[in-house]
């Protein structure tokens, strides 16, 4: 506390006596007297100096809040008190020190302050935050770098994997079923590609379209939707590479989402990273003990080792 009201003296000293174009003056508390009402009427117990016009005040409080600013903010020395009122009121315990600074020489008053920047400085430092000290947000990687099926590997797999894995991690309240791609969800007893379930009572149904939809009368979308005339409740979503407007407003008017893998990174840069490495295990889970396809198992591990990411 006391460094900050120390370098707050200074300022005030300098700005006072560079308004009355003087260098120093022997008693502070004379030569500018203290102003000890507001203007509502109130007593003050901060320092408020009024200079020769009796309209020009030098504020104690102004200086320690540009001080803190300056020593907690900038500097990151966060181990100074954040304590504006508590220290401005407390400047009369410190009135032989005022004094002094005032009758300070110009160059005695610059030697005082470097002496206080000193102590400063001597406090610990505070790191910054910077993209390059974090962790990598795993899922927010795969989403946007890991490309999408190859040839020689199951066409929509990729797709399908990200939509189980998003799904297993932001629905927790929810089981998530899949499948193979190509399996047929009909076959299998699913509504969708990806369904969650709660109990007995479909929850959420996910359609993994790995193409450009541009057709909103596309018959493979009705019948995802005739799919889901039992369960009006249900989350109903088209996860696609994209979708165009009429896509996505056709879509809207039947109670149907339209999801693709930008929309899915603009929610995952919101999730905290235990979040993410979860959704990344699940991606790989689907690709091991669900499509079980070597290569593409293979790819991506590869992927995840190019990009430094652990399980």
């Amino acid at each position: 506390m006391l460094i900050g009201l120390h370098m707050a003296f200074v300022a005030m000293a300098e700005e006072a006596l560079d308004a009355v174009d003087e260098s120093t003056v022997p008693d502070v508390l004379s030569r500018f007297p203290r102003q000890e009402v507001g203007a509502r009427g109130q007593v003050l117990n901060t320092l408020n100096l009024v200079l020769d016009d009796g309209k020009a005040v030098v504020r104690l409080r102004a200086h320690l809040d540009r001080i803190a600013h300056v020593f907690r903010n900038v500097l990151r020395r966060y181990d100074y008190p954040n304590a504006g009122p508590h220290t401005s009121q407390a400047w009369s315990s410190h009135t032989s020190t005022l004094r002094a600074i005032f009758a300070f020489a110009p160059n005695e008053r610059r030697a005082f302050a470097e002496e206080v920047w000193k102590l400063v400085v001597e406090l610990p430092e505070h790191g910054r935050r910077t993209i390059e000290d974090a962790k990598p947000r795993p899922f927010e990687v795969v989403l946007r770098d890991f490309p999408n099926t190859q040839p020689r590997e199951p066409a929509g797999a990729v797709l399908q994997g990200l939509a189980f894995a998003y799904f297993r991690a932001d629905s927790p309240t929810v089981t998530i079923d899949t499948g193979k791609v190509g399996a047929g969800s009909r076959r299998t007893g699913r509504i969708g590609d990806v369904d969650g379930w709660h109990g007995a009572e479909l929850a959420l149904s996910v359609e993994v379209k790995d193409s450009d939809l541009t057709d909103p009368s596309d018959p493979d979308l009705g019948n995802f939707i005739a799919n889901l005339s039992e369960w009006p409740d249900a989350v109903a979503i088209v996860l696609a590479r994209s979708a165009t407007e009429a896509v996505v407003e056709g879509m809207r008017n039947q109670n149907v989402l339209v999801l693709d893998r930008a929309a899915m990174i603009d929610a995952v840069l919101r999730w905290d990273l235990s979040k993410q490495q979860l959704a990344t295990r699940e991606f790989l889970h689907f690709l091991v003990h669900v499509q079980q396809h070597g290569g593409l198992i293979g790819r991506f591990r590869t992927f995840l080792a190019s990009e430094g990411i652990e399980l």
